[in-house]
């Protein structure tokens, strides 16, 4: 066992040449040396560079979408706004319920129970609609006066020109 690695060792430690060389010439056209150590450190970057330059490339370009499983943002939205209409679906069959189970307790003579969610829903509603009546009212407001400036000028102007006919008359 020793020997295999000193063995080991020495073919990692020994120098190694890599040249090109022309055939007909018998020119040298690129050499390289290095030994086994230098040869895998060169492997593992290259694989470690190849790796990152692959993930950037995916990640930052739009073949990511080619990808099966990835979704796209059209996708995603669709997705989204399903979920949404699904919870208000869910929400709306769940009242029907509620009121289906109300008139048949009705139809039989007992006492209907509340429909879940209608108080929250009307205090939210009343709440949004508190705030939405204050912004028309300020709106209202200034529409008014708006109009009554206009009213009030219409009678000025009208009043003038009335004034400027019967002056014109005599």
């Amino acid at each position: 066992m020793p020997k295999q690695k000193k063995l080991h060792k020495n073919k990692l430690s020994n120098k190694f040449r890599f040249s090109i060389f022309n055939d007909t010439s018998h020119e040298e056209l690129f050499a390289f040396r290095a030994n086994g150590k230098m040869f895998i450190l060169t492997a593992v970057l290259a694989v470690i560079f190849l790796i990152i330059f692959v993930s950037l490339i995916i990640s930052y370009t739009p073949i990511k979408q080619m990808i099966p499983g990835y979704p796209s943002a059209e996708s995603r939205r669709e997705l989204v706004h399903n979920a949404i209409k699904l919870d208000s679906l869910q929400n709306e069959v769940n009242m029907w319920k509620d009121e289906l189970t109300n008139i048949q307790k009705i139809a039989t003579g007992q006492e209907p129970g509340p429909v879940e969610g209608t108080e929250e829903k009307q205090a939210a509603d009343d709440s949004a609609n508190s705030a939405l009546r204050a912004v028309y009212q300020k709106d209202e407001e200034s529409l008014k006066q708006e109009v009554e400036k206009q009213t009030s000028n219409r009678k000025k102007a009208a009043a003038t020109q009335a004034k400027s006919i019967k002056k014109a008359s005599k």
